[in-house]
């Protein structure tokens, strides 16, 4: 078992992503963090309270609360096309997989430009809100150091038809991960965040051991829809008697069920102390529930998307160590 505790020696909000042009004929990646924020997802439920200064407001969360079990509060996609690969000076596939139910999901493969090292495949399970053409600027570095990212989205997102729900993205994680073992070049790793890493553990559980990656990279993530539900209306006096109601409502039935199933892959979980969306004790209880071979790493000073782009990448040393 591992224990790591990373101190930030200085944090601001305006740090710059250690994203740097290989040459001059290459994009600057010096973008800030803040610009980063806004690209990564927020969950809905967040931006409901951020409403309790209306009137209305207390009814139409009672009304959220009662519609599809909440779990609609989980999914904030778009179809917009906010960036490509290229963009970045990255080559890229389009991947467009059909599902059992007759719908199309759609992602991307991002690949490493430096042949001398191809050091495996990443399949990427990205948050809640916005699509895959923003959430792929997480995964930039990763390209860089070597490795080639499958990143995909579920029904409802982007390009990928259909709706999101529990079960339809446990599906879509399943369905992509079979496409990289097929495609994609050996060692496997899952890199899931936010939304995603619930998704991700409930895929493994469903999938056989040998479809399993090496290494499962959990970030800023919960292993129930229940309590993060009940969590976020907890955390304001207007919504705060609303909490029976959300535990009642929203299902658990895609959430994992025993996250000691998955040894002997290795999972690495991380989150950040100052994470305001998914608090850091959600990535500890998951930690808690799986068995070795395991790694929990808190990372002091960093938010819910902070993690690897504080001081230019300062602990993506600890994220590829842990694979």
């Amino acid at each position: 078992m591992n224990f790591v505790v990373i101190q930030a020696s200085s944090v601001k909000s305006d740090s710059k992503v250690g994203l740097q042009p290989i040459n001059n004929s290459r994009p600057n990646r010096g973008f800030s963090l803040k610009s980063l924020n806004l690209f990564f997802d927020f969950f809905a439920i967040v931006r409901i309270i951020s409403r309790l200064a209306t009137k209305e407001s207390a009814a139409w969360i009672v009304m959220c609360l009662s519609l599809s079990a909440c779990n609609s509060l989980f999914y904030q996609p778009t179809t917009f096309q906010y960036h490509t690969p290229d963009q970045f000076g990255l080559v890229y596939d389009d991947v467009s997989l059909p599902n059992s139910d007759g719908l199309v999901l759609h992602g991307w493969v991002m690949k490493s430009s430096q042949a001398q090292k191809k050091l495996g495949s990443f399949l990427f399970f990205h948050g809640n809100g916005e699509n895959l053409s923003s959430h792929f600027l997480m995964v930039l570095w990763l390209v860089d150091a070597g490795y080639s990212v499958l990143i995909f989205d579920y029904p409802g997102y982007g390009k990928s038809s259909g709706k999101s729900s529990p079960a339809s993205t446990v599906d879509a994680g399943i369905l992509f991960n079979s496409w990289m073992l097929k495609n994609m070049q050996p060692p496997y790793f899952w890199y899931a965040h936010s939304l995603g890493g619930i998704v991700a553990l409930r895929a493994a559980e469903k999938i056989q051991a040998g479809q399993r990656p090496k290494t499962m990279v959990i970030h800023g993530s919960f292993s129930s829809y229940k309590s993060m539900a009940k969590d976020v209306v907890s955390r304001s006096w207007v919504t705060w008697l609303l909490q029976p109601i959300a535990w009642l409502l929203v299902s658990n039935s895609e959430a994992p069920k025993d996250l000691t199933s998955l040894s002997p892959t290795r999972v690495v979980v991380f989150h950040g102390d100052r994470d305001p969306v998914v608090p850091s004790r959600f990535g500890e209880r998951i930690f808690s529930e799986l068995a070795e071979p395991k790694s929990w790493n808190l990372l002091i000073g960093t938010n819910h998307n902070s993690g690897f782009f504080l001081e230019k990448g300062k602990y993506r040393p600890l994220f590829l160590q842990n694979l």
